[in-house]
């Protein structure tokens, strides 16, 4: 995605130089490296250069165990928080802190712990970006059942009240 772009200085005037700052989602077993060589390779052009910013720059992490105890937990745990809803690995669309601890353990989950409507879907990363204050809530609730269920606490909280209608478009 071109998230800025800068050149001229007018419309019927042409820029002497332009620049683009391009964010990049790379794939599992991916690299910057990889990626900026990809990019030369497509756009073909020996004016065009391309480099990553280093401090907003890092290799894809590695793709966690969904065959683990750690993983059966947060699986269990969604299930619970968000009315038995399916549960699938998937490519978390976002960056994350996540990418500090990789070196640390092998399990770790990249997801969010909300429902996002359409509206709310179309507006990640744009103007007036938020959620609904009942998925705070929620998202709360998550996480000390999470924590409860990875520590081995058998106590159970209280349920949460069931979704609205038509609140269930996507899991973030």
């Amino acid at each position: 995605a071109a998230t800025m772009v800068r050149g001229g200085i007018k419309e019927n005037v042409l820029a002497r130089r332009a620049e683009a700052a391009v964010n990049f989602r790379l794939m599992p077993d991916d690299s910057v490296a990889r990626v900026c060589e990809h990019a030369m390779r497509v756009i073909d052009d020996s004016r065009v250069q391309v480099r990553a910013v280093p401090e907003g720059a890092w290799d894809a992490p590695p793709v966690s165990p969904t065959d683990s105890a750690a993983f059966r937990g947060l699986e269990e745990t969604i299930r619970r928080t968000f009315n038995n809803i399916p549960v699938t690995p998937f490519l978390f669309p976002a960056a994350s802190d996540s990418r500090h601890y990789a070196a640390l353990c092998e399990n770790v989950y990249r997801f969010s712990p909300y429902l996002l409507g359409e509206d709310e879907i179309r507006r990640i990363h744009g103007v007036d970006e938020r959620i609904r204050v009942e998925m705070l809530g929620r998202m709360v609730h998550f996480f000390v059942e999470l924590i409860r269920n990875w520590a081995g606490d058998e106590a159970q909280a209280a349920q949460p009240e069931p979704l609205e209608e038509g609140k269930t478009d996507a899991v973030g």
